[in-house]
């Protein structure tokens, strides 16, 4: 029987890859291991991607950073539906 060769597991994952990581392990419940057989990665990649993205989404800053100019853009809307009427 002849020795079949090995997946190259050395790369990084695209970012599509690491969302679609955190996804199916936040959303869908897989576990980490399971998505090392997906992915041609191992598996502190996968944990890598799944911390990242982790962080961006439930980081208290991450998200006060965001959520001001979001509130000054619906004001700014507000205004201008207003003006139209």
């Amino acid at each position: 029987m002849k020795n079949l060769p090995r997946p190259v597991r050395d790369r990084q994952l695209t970012p599509e890859e690491r969302i679609i990581c955190a996804y199916v392990h936040f959303v869908l419940g897989y576990p980490q291991q399971d998505l090392t057989a997906f992915f041609p990665v191992n598996s502190g990649r996968i944990n890598e991607a799944i911390r990242a993205i982790e962080k961006a989404a439930f980081d208290p800053r991450a998200v006060r950073r965001y959520k001001e100019p979001l509130e000054k853009l619906k004001k700014k809307v507000r205004k201008h539906k207003a003006a139209k009427k």
